[in-house]
C-alpha cells in the first residue's frame, strides 16, 4: 500500500464510491481502498468545508515539498515525479516512461511546491 491514500469505513472497509471499488472487487479488497496513488510521505493533512476537499503536505524524498488537494483518483506520480521534475533515476521503469509520455495522467499536479535544499533561502518545510 506504499505510496497510497486510503479512504476506510471505520471498521477498515472500502467505501463504495472509491475510484477503484468497482463492480466485482469486494470491500474487503486493498484496491477499493484507494482514493489517491503516488504520494511519498503524506504528514499533514487539512479538510476544507468550503471546498470539500482533504489537502495534504507531501515530504520530498531529497528536494522538494509539495501541498496536494486529494482529489478523487489521482496519481500524484511517485515515485517517477518529486514536486515539477521527473525523478531521473526511476525513467527506467515501464509507468515512469508512461507518465513522461504522457500515456499515464500522473504527477504534477500539486496545488504549490518549493525546493527545500538544505542551506538555500527556499526554507525547509511546509507547515
Amino acid at each position: 500500500m506504499s505510496g497510497k491514500i486510503l479512504k476506510v469505513t471505520r471498521d477498515g472497509k472500502g467505501v463504495p464510491g472509491n475510484p477503484w471499488f468497482t463492480s466485482g472487487v469486494s470491500e474487503d479488497e486493498n484496491i477499493a481502498k484507494q482514493w489517491n496513488l503516488g504520494i511519498r510521505n503524506a504528514w499533514r493533512f487539512h479538510y476544507s468545508e468550503v471546498d470539500d476537499i482533504v489537502y495534504s503536505i507531501n515530504v520530498g524524498e531529497s528536494s522538494w515539498e509539495t501541498l496536494y488537494a486529494l482529489e478523487k483518483g489521482k496519481n500524484f506520480g511517485w515515485p517517477c515525479t518529486q514536486g515539477p521534475i521527473y525523478d531521473l533515476p526511476m525513467m527506467n521503469y515501464t509507468a515512469c516512461k508512461d507518465i513522461q509520455d504522457g500515456k499515464i495522467e500522473a504527477g504534477f499536479n500539486y496545488i504549490w511546491t518549493y525546493p527545500h535544499f538544505f542551506g538555500e533561502p527556499q526554507g525547509t518545510c511546509i507547515v
